[in-house]
């Protein structure tokens, strides 16, 4: 029992310094967030006017954009598909 109470504390310690390293390695990522946002919002503009999708479906993934659900990078290249026709079917 002692043995498992011990591991489990040097896993705890090991757990924490690796979520420093993470979040580390995270700041000092350059930020593009303004450029992605801008982008976004472009394209999903586009894709209203275009009729590809609605405002309804727009708000949707701006608010899944915005709680962490969505990668923007994901939906950029979605939208990007929307607008060349790759993704109709």
């Amino acid at each position: 029992m002692t043995r498992l109470v011990r591991s489990g504390g040097r896993q705890d310690r090991i757990r924490e310094e690796l979520r420093k390293r993470l979040q580390r390695k995270v700041d000092r990522e350059p930020s593009k967030s303004g450029d992605t946002e801008a982008d976004l919002e472009q394209l999903i503009n586009d894709a209203i006017r275009s009729d590809r999708i609605t405002a309804a479906q727009a708000d949707r993934m701006r608010a899944l954009v915005a709680s962490g659900k969505l990668d923007p990078e994901l939906l950029h290249s979605r939208l990007a598909a929307l607008g060349t026709g790759l993704a109709e079917a």
